[in-house]
């Protein structure tokens, strides 16, 4: 069974006795009141809430889909992946380029040596007299 407020307090008055009715009919009165303003200011508030959420969640996407757009141009980034993916991603890329630089640097280290052994003629003796 349903009650409103109105049926609690006749309720109420008719429970009670006589010279007890005013202040607690006064008292819920008030009570009722105060609930009734936190349930708006909760509402506001809630309401606030929300559009800051929706806010925040579009300028998150905003600056996801801008990231996502200047990779594109180096680096070919599937449109579904998540933030977390293309860090994954860059991650992976960026480990790729750390092993072609060390391979590379390796490769220009030993031509600079062939090189100067070249120069000074050490490999052409070696070649022609065998090793001293």
């Amino acid at each position: 069974m349903f009650f409103d407020y109105q049926s609690i307090f006749i309720i109420i008055f008719l429970q009670t006795p006589s010279q007890n009715i005013l202040p607690d009919v006064q008292h819920y009165e008030e009570e009722l009141r105060q609930l009734r303003e936190d349930v708006a200011a909760l509402t506001t508030q809630c309401a606030q809430l929300d559009e800051a959420n929706r806010a925040w969640q579009q300028y998150h996407q905003t600056q996801l889909d801008s990231f996502r757009e200047k990779l594109q141009s180096s680096l070919s980034i599937e449109n579904s992946l998540s933030l977390d993916d293309i860090a994954q991603y860059l991650v992976a890329h960026l480990d790729q380029l750390r092993n072609e630089h060390q391979s590379l640097t390796q490769q220009l280290q030993a031509s600079e040596k062939l090189n100067n052994d070249l120069r000074s003629g050490k490999r052409f003796r070696y070649s022609i007299y065998g090793s001293r």
